[in-house]
């Protein structure tokens, strides 16, 4: 009879063989498969670098007609270029007493400057 063994760590010669030979060709396997990703994923990417260009070559006429027509639509105004808006070129808000409610400073307004005693 085959010898019997309970120690897992102890294999017989032909389980380490049978073992030695699962392990290399999974190796085996494992390489191919990578190898194999490595040439989908570079495919892939070169497919997205293609239609990106297509997808710029399509929109490159669409783009250049628009600048065209908000040049001409500029001319037709007599605009040379566009006005840049800037915070010196908006004039400040001007308070307008009738529209704010708010109180004058010796018109009896209670506030932090006054001195009041509240009792409890």
């Amino acid at each position: 009879p085959p010898a019997l063994y309970f120690l897992p760590a102890i294999l017989t010669p032909a389980q380490k063989k049978f073992l030695d030979a699962q392990q290399d060709t999974v190796k085996e396997i494992l390489v191919e498969e990578q190898k194999e990703w490595e040439e989908t994923k570079k495919a892939g990417l070169e497919e997205v670098k293609t239609l990106r260009r297509q997808a710029e070559d399509t929109l490159a006429p669409v783009k250049k007609n628009e600048e065209e027509i908000k040049k001409r639509d500029q001319e037709a105004r007599g605009e040379d270029e566009p006005e840049l808006v800037t915070v010196a070129s908006v004039p400040a808000a001007q308070a307008v007493d009738e529209e704010m409610d708010v109180e004058q400073e010796g018109s009896g307004a209670r506030g932090m400057d006054t001195e009041e005693r509240i009792e409890y």
